[in-house]
């Protein structure tokens, strides 16, 4: 197993990627705490597939636009787990609101969660691992959006180029550490199954699986990356290379 006895925290992890992420690493032998905001079910759903992996899993509620509810988080992380091997900020605001349409308070709640919460907790994070003396992985989920901009994403594309920025930032400075730093810039990847529309022009002819994405956040979880860090890892079926 990649990643048996490992500590890991997944946020926003009740569904679609971040849950296939939980079981994934759960799969592999990580114990596993996992956040939500509003799916508590989800939240439920995915610890379930966890504990039948035969791992201790966990899921805590959070509000990562408020400061006080990202540090009761990872304190209530923390002392369930013990330690933190692993950190994975898939948690993320969403906003499609045109640009002139797009007020100041959307724009900040959007970078609140998307950006200010992996921050804070990847520094959380990083104090207990050096602390423990632990070779930790964090991994920042990106998009194809901190690559480019797309229509009515003003808000998105902004907080994933930065958190791109955040991921080499923290990278060089943790690596002193033997703490690595890495993000997945998915493409299109849908909560369920659907159908390639034609709209997207992905040359592998296919839409993205949360599982397609998981596969890249246990790589740079495990010791098959231990000498890459600082670096964004674009998994979207070739999309980024049809414009």
């Amino acid at each position: 197993m990649k990643l048996l006895g490992k500590k890991a925290i997944v946020t926003g992890a009740n569904r679609s990627i971040g849950k296939a992420i939980a079981i994934a690493f759960a799969n592999e032998g990580a114990d596993v705490v996992i956040s939500y905001r509003t799916d508590e079910k989800g939240a439920n759903q995915t610890i379930g597939e966890v504990k039948k992996c035969g791992r201790l899993g966990h899921c805590f509620y959070a509000d990562f636009s408020k400061t006080e509810g990202i540090r009761k988080f990872f304190q209530e992380a923390l002392d369930y787990l013990g330690r933190v091997d692993i950190l994975v900020n898939n948690a993320g605001g969403y906003d499609t609101t045109p640009f002139m349409d797009l007020n100041i308070d959307q724009f900040e709640a959007v970078l609140k969660v998307s950006l200010s919460a992996p921050m804070l907790l990847s520094q959380l994070t990083a104090k207990n691992m050096i602390q423990d003396g632990i070779a930790g992985a964090i991994i920042n989920v990106s998009s194809i959006s901190g690559n480019r901009p797309y229509p009515n994403r003003t808000a998105h594309s902004t907080a994933k180029a930065a958190l791109n920025m955040l991921t080499q930032a923290t990278a060089l400075e943790l690596a002193q550490h033997n703490i690595r730093v890495n993000a997945i810039a998915p493409g299109v990847t849908p909560y369920e199954d659907s159908e390639l529309e034609e709209s997207f022009e992905i040359p592998l002819k296919r839409l993205g699986k949360p599982m397609d994405q998981a596969a890249a956040a246990l790589y740079l979880a495990s010791e098959e990356s231990s000498w890459m860090t600082g670096q964004i890892m674009t998994i979207d079926g070739g999309q980024s290379l049809s414009f």
